[in-house]
């Protein structure tokens, strides 16, 4: 069952724990969608619980700029999605950029462990591996291809990017000092 919004609680936790314990049988059973409403809004309570998650490792004054980082974590899976859906389609498959936005909402799952120090890397390969696993069972893309499309650009940009974003993570709690404010003790 996807995760649908008008029924959050009966779906929202049942489409985690698959997404991350069971994803061939979630992306096997994905349906195809018209409208971005469901996926936006697992990905922002993904995006929402890895602020809270952060709340440890960053500085109190860091979650004031929650609302920027849910903007630029659905513009940048909307980008995503759109290489996806694009190559996917010439590969030979059915894949609409909705559809592949549902797809790395769900593959996205394990970034809401990102800003644990160390585990970042681990989350971003396996958020990685979860696109590729979406591409061959829910798109219906060759595993080679699915591989292609995936690897390529997730060497050479989502890795180092997820390397800076972990950079950033240990430089939030510095950044009240440098804005001229006092840093929590």
């Amino acid at each position: 069952m996807a995760f649908v919004l008008d029924r959050f609680s009966e779906t929202w936790w049942p489409d985690v724990r698959e997404a991350l314990m069971h994803p061939r049988t979630l992306f096997a059973g994905l349906e195809r969608i018209a409208f971005y409403k469901d996926p936006v809004m697992y990905s922002l309570t993904i995006c929402l619980l890895s602020s809270v998650i952060a709340f440890p490792f960053i500085d109190v004054s860091a979650m004031f700029f929650f609302p920027v980082y849910a903007g630029i974590w659905l513009a940048v899976q909307w980008l995503w999605s759109s290489y996806l859906a694009h190559a996917a389609q010439r590969a030979g498959s059915w894949l609409t950029t909705v559809n592949a936005f549902q797809l790395t909402a769900y593959a996205g799952t394990p970034l809401m462990f990102f800003a644990i120090p160390w585990f970042n890397i681990v989350a971003g390969i396996w958020a990685l591996y979860l696109c590729w696993l979406g591409l061959v069972e829910f798109a219906k893309v060759p595993p080679k291809k699915a591989l292609w499309i995936v690897a390529l650009p997730g060497v050479f940009v989502w890795l180092p990017l997820f390397v800076l974003a972990a950079k950033v993570f240990a430089f939030l709690p510095k950044l009240p000092a440098i804005l001229g404010g006092q840093q929590g003790a």
